[in-house]
């Protein structure tokens, strides 16, 4: 199999375990400064392997390997070395080369950046094809768009492999759906401002479940007549992540799919990171990234991809910026290694107000969120307050399990208004004389109180409806910070 690596081509034998390894970490090598985002979340997050002896005839798929919280992308080298040998020896200009194989293995990682295996439990068909389509485009994108036509035309019609790109996805819409044109998206429309949702929706609107199952009956059979073949196979996902699964187990689906939602937050802890450390995008990257964050799943990229922002740099650790350690002395010489000596920052506390103006669901997030957290900074645990205008609610050692926080959020916490935050704050300086830092996650609608020990050297309002002028002018002090999450 043949890659372009310091632009002269290079052959592996793919019959080695080691050669493809190699293979795969030169390609990645070679385009990290192209695409240093997904690349790194390749990494990060992501293994690549060759498909196993059972799935010989698939192309690409992916599993979850709950143990190690990674997702397997599994890709065909023999199949890929096999058709690089059809498109390079036909007489035309077409090359399957370096991004033709990053096109498969960018699809697979999209399907979870886009979090496809936990978003939708019912009509599977429809949301495979148009995460498809999503997944394709922004690979194109990503791809430049001088290659887009090179790309889909090389899988759709030399290659013969199914592309979900506009043209497909609106045939489906026209001739299958029998839907109007006049308001379906145009090309850029759809790819850069609509969401899923509403493609999904728009898809299901004024159709009966027993008449899109026909539909698709009707489309299925005219696949089969053109013979082509499939790019990925999602089922394996869903089958072979650890257990038998299926979306139909209400029991099962549900646990599986907490299980892939704890390596989700890793792409979302990757992001965060990645963003606030202030490392360079691609050329198309930074567009893909900032529209994922705006468009898909609002509220969470808003409210809770916001608000983990905060925490996590609220919980990074302190540097002292030179240290020396003497290693061991070499010819009467002493080896010196120097570098940052990292040190635990102060306490961070994060207080909820639980008094009305944070709704069941965005509790339920929030906490969701912080379990996440709490658990990959098991050298940061940071306490958690619920507060209102009564007595205070704490929970100083975090759980997995959510239920009791649900149960305790019904009982007795709300109030119809004028909340008073001097009890919170009164709290707070009886109960810490080390430093800490606060996070404080409420709507702002309470009686202002800032008699606060010197201990609390950092305070974060998060506010979830906005912050107005008053609120500003009170808390306007050095260490207060007030950050809206109001979408």
């Amino acid at each position: 199999m043949e890659i372009k690596v310091n632009r002269r081509r290079r052959n592996f034998d793919i019959s080695s375990e080691n050669e493809r390894k190699k293979l795969i970490e030169k390609l990645l090598i070679e385009h990290i400064n192209e695409f240093p985002f997904f690349i790194n979340l390749l990494i990060s997050v992501f293994d690549i392997k060759d498909v196993e002896d059972n799935h010989k005839d698939e192309l690409a798929y992916t599993k979850a390997n709950f143990e190690n919280q990674r997702i397997e992308i599994y890709i065909n080298f023999k199949k890929i070395e096999k058709y690089q040998l059809i498109v390079n020896n036909k007489e035309n200009n077409f090359v399957f080369g370096n991004k033709e194989i990053l096109f498969i293995i960018f699809h697979e990682l999209l399907h979870h950046y886009l979090y496809h295996f936990t978003r939708f439990k019912e009509n599977n068909l429809l949301i495979n094809i148009i995460t498809d389509y999503y997944a394709n485009s922004i690979c194109v994108e990503l791809l430049n768009n001088q290659k887009s036509v090179d790309i889909f035309y090389i899988f759709k019609k030399i290659l013969k492999i199914k592309i979900i790109d506009y043209d497909y996805i609106s045939d489906l819409y026209y001739n299958i759906f029998k839907y109007s044109y006049d308001d379906f998206p145009e090309f850029f429309d759809l790819r850069h401002k609509w969401l899923e949702e509403r493609l999904y929706e728009l898809f299901l609107k004024k159709k009966e479940k027993t008449k899109i199952s026909s539909l698709f009956s009707e489309w299925k059979k005219s696949l089969e007549q053109k013979k082509l073949a499939d790019l990925d196979n999602h089922d394996i996902f869903y089958k072979e992540s650890g257990k038998q699964i299926t979306m139909e187990d209400n029991g099962d689906s549900e646990n599986f799919q907490d299980k892939v939602q704890e390596i989700y937050n890793k792409i979302s802890n990757f992001e965060i990171e990645y963003e606030s450390s202030s490392k360079t995008y691609g050329k198309s990257e930074g567009a893909i990234y900032e529209r994922k964050k705006e468009n898909l799943k609002a509220d969470y990229f808003l409210n809770i991809l916001k608000l983990k922002r905060i925490i996590t740099k609220s919980l990074n650790i302190n540097v002292i910026k030179t240290y020396k350690t003497l290693n061991r002395k070499r010819q009467n010489e002493e080896i010196v290694f120097k570098g940052n000596k990292k040190i635990n920052g102060s306490k961070l506390v994060v207080a909820i107000d639980v008094s009305g103006s944070i709704t069941e669901d965005d509790l339920e997030k929030f906490i969701n969120m912080l379990y996440g957290l709490n658990k990959k900074k098991k050298d940061y645990l940071f306490d958690i307050i619920y507060w209102s205008d009564n007595d205070i609610k704490e929970n100083q050692t975090y759980y997995e399990d959510v239920k009791d926080i649900k149960e305790f959020a019904k009982k007795e916490i709300y109030s119809s208004g004028g909340t008073d935050i001097s009890y919170l704050h009164s709290y707070f300086n009886k109960r810490y004389t080390e430093a800490i830092e606060v996070v404080n996650i409420t709507d702002g609608c309470f009686y202002y109180d800032k008699n606060l020990n010197k201990n609390i050297v950092k305070y974060h309002f998060v506010l979830t409806k906005g912050t107005n002028k008053s609120f500003s002018s009170f808390y306007s002090e050095k260490r207060f910070s007030i950050i809206s999450i109001k979408n």
